[in-house]
């Protein structure tokens, strides 16, 4: 039986999910995602609120949703779980 690891690259590679247009559109994503949480923060908020904002509706999720859940961690994770996140 194949890992996880390998099931995984398997659906990367089937999907082409590295071609250089998706890299290019998730660059794009974590670029408006860093400046989003600077601008939290130099008005002295919290991660908080932007995760809520950026999470609000479950029936519309950010595109590349993964960028944003990695890069907000454990502040989006508790957030999702929160508001019955079971994707």
């Amino acid at each position: 039986m194949p890992s996880t690891a390998a099931l995984v690259q398997n659906t990367i590679d089937h999907l082409n999910l590295n071609c250089e247009r998706l890299k290019e559109k998730r660059k794009v994503a974590r670029q408006d995602l860093e400046e989003r949480i600077a601008a939290t923060r130099q008005n002295g908020k919290t991660l908080n609120g932007l995760v809520a904002d950026v999470f609000k509706d479950p029936h519309f999720w950010p595109e590349f949703f993964t960028v944003y859940l990695i890069r907000l961690g454990n502040i989006a994770k508790n957030f999702l779980v929160q508001n019955n996140y079971t994707g």
